[in-house]
């Protein structure tokens, strides 16, 4: 999967940073976060290539989940993304 540098969702545009470090959330060092108002998701590169797509994956469901205003949960988000980043990765003919 390639990162993107931008995604829109919905009516939303935000920026891809691809961090070289941490990314702190609050007190947290994150795999990553997104910035609503600021319109930013931002990703650690520390990690593996897998963790990156699944942070990505998982920061973009966040996104979603702004928009649908469906107030999922921190571990509902966490439990969709590891299970769509399966999908993604064994699945990759049927999304190319």
């Amino acid at each position: 999967m390639k990162i993107p540098e931008k995604i829109k969702i919905g009516y939303r545009d935000y920026s891809i940073n691809l961090i070289n470090g941490d990314v702190i959330d609050g007190n947290s060092v994150c795999y990553g976060n997104i910035k609503y108002d600021d319109g930013q998701i931002n990703i650690s590169t520390k990690y593996s290539k897998d963790q990156i797509e699944c942070t990505f994956i998982h920061e973009v469901l966040h996104g979603i989940d702004e928009l649908m205003e469906t107030n999922l949960e921190e571990e509902q988000i966490r439990k969709m993304a590891k299970g769509l980043c399966y999908i993604l990765k064994n699945n990759k003919e049927l999304f190319m």
